[in-house]
């Protein structure tokens, strides 16, 4: 991307902060049944995810707003954010 390592850092740490403001928004979304919903917070996020590259976070996010733009399954859907959480802890560790 041409970043200094410290602008790239910095820009995973707002990453991290607009999936955490993101998360429960998609947890409400999913539990209304609100799949459009869904599909437009992972959107979001995949595209600011997918900015740093691929991998980890952005991997999980493409996986999951594809998913949703085909599929409504309630579980999946669950399963997917509970993967997300898992990579953002992860992300955290490293980053914060």
């Amino acid at each position: 991307m041409g970043l200094s390592q410290e602008d790239a850092d910095s820009f995973v740490l707002e990453l991290i902060g607009q999936i955490d403001d993101h998360i429960p928004q998609i947890e409400a979304a999913i539990e209304a049944d609100d799949f459009e919903n869904v599909e437009r917070l992972t959107h979001s996020l995949k595209g600011s995810a997918t900015n740093l590259g691929t991998g980890g976070v952005a991997d999980q996010l493409i996986e999951f707003n594809t998913y949703c733009k085909s599929e409504k399954e309630k579980e999946a859907l669950k399963s997917y954010l509970s993967s997300l959480k898992a990579y953002l802890e992860k992300l955290k560790k490293q980053f914060t």
